[in-house]
């Protein structure tokens, strides 16, 4: 199956890059990885949690296992979830 996780928060983007699985939700995810499913991760957090120096490390480390990062809208405050047009864009290219 495809995995999508939106929207995505700080704790939990950085808890799957750490592997930790200790809820229902990040347990589901990281048996997902584990079986070579296609995730796609939708970030939203503010800004502050954005720039945290473990969410860039966490976000290396999911591109590396073949996560999809759908990039976030950035301004001067929040990080939001990119739109739904967004994300359907993204998965439809993906399932083409």
């Amino acid at each position: 199956g495809t995995m999508l996780v939106a929207p995505c928060t700080f704790n939990t983007f950085n808890k799957l890059a750490l592997g930790l699985a200790d809820n229902l939700a990040t347990s589901m995810i990281a048996d997902a990885l584990g079986a070579g499913c296609p995730i796609f991760i939708a970030p939203a957090m503010n800004r502050g949690l954005w720039n945290h120096p473990q969410t860039r490390i966490s976000e290396t480390k999911l591109k590396e296992w073949g996560c999809t990062i759908i990039p976030p809208y950035i301004d001067e405050k929040v990080v939001t979830m990119a739109s739904i047009k967004e994300i359907l864009q993204v998965l439809h290219r993906h399932f083409q």
